[in-house]
């Protein structure tokens, strides 16, 4: 990463159990990769009882969340709907940039373009013999609005990343009830927010 000159670098991907329990070793991770590398550092902590739990964010640059926050237990939810629930969420995390005075970054989060993408959307569509749903685009588009609407002008908020993208998919090919929004109306969402 110095070498190639990355700007920042994640130093693990929801690793629960260690991540919690090891806080010395992570802590010694941090300091020797501090030594070969000058870039920006981060560790990407699932949403669910990780990262509110990890205790060495202030040896980092970033919280790093990802942010698969259930929304709702409706199908087809309403965009206002959408950021209300995102409400308590925003509370928590801003709780814990500021304890430790970071910015947070979503190192991961997306919806699938199905109408229950905001039930769990963390659930693949199609996996483990589960059927993908009903293939809903409106749906997709309100999960990725609130969202944007809800954190975007945050103190805390530095970036996210999106979940899925295809480098091979091309035209106007698209993964039916997917995460990708490639080819789909929740690219006009996000190519509006992130020309801001």
């Amino acid at each position: 990463a110095e070498k190639e000159k990355i700007e920042a670098l994640c130093i693990g991907t929801e690793l629960h159990q260690p991540a919690v329990t090891h806080e010395k070793a992570w802590r010694k991770l941090i300091r020797d990769i501090r030594q070969v590398y000058s870039g920006q550092l981060t560790y990407a902590a699932n949403w669910y009882l990780e990262y509110e739990q990890i205790k060495f964010w202030d040896d980092l640059d970033f919280i790093g969340v990802q942010a698969y926050f259930p929304l709702t237990k409706n199908k087809n939810p309403a965009l206002k709907d959408l950021k209300v629930a995102w409400e308590k969420h925003l509370a928590d995390i801003n709780k814990i940039a500021r304890k430790y005075k970071k910015p947070v970054v979503f190192t991961e989060a997306g919806y699938k373009s199905t109408a229950d993408a905001a039930i769990e959307p963390w659930a693949w569509p199609q996996r483990d013999g589960i059927p993908a749903g009903t293939e809903s685009d409106a749906t997709q588009v309100a999960c990725y609005e609130a969202m944007f609407q809800s954190v975007w002008h945050q103190p805390w908020f530095a970036g996210m990343f999106i979940w899925k993208w295809y480098p091979q998919l091309r035209g106007n090919n698209r993964e039916k009830a997917d995460f990708t929004p490639q080819n789909k109306p929740a690219a006009k969402v996000l190519a509006d927010w992130y020309g801001r």
